[in-house]
């Protein structure tokens, strides 16, 4: 039994750990979006791949 509620505890964890990376994950990609991280590296890996 003690098993059980052990690979259930790591279950819980596990899941708490990715709900929790996937918020983050949406909120940086909000900020960034916001903020235009995403035009700014395009445009430094076209200016790096011309040379």
């Amino acid at each position: 039994m003690d098993y059980i509620y052990y690979a259930l505890n790591l279950l819980m964890v596990l899941f708490i750990f990715i709900a929790i990376t996937r918020i983050y994950m949406r909120i940086a990609g909000y900020i960034g979006e916001q903020l235009g991280f995403g035009k700014f590296f395009i445009y430094l890996w076209k200016k790096i791949r011309k040379k």
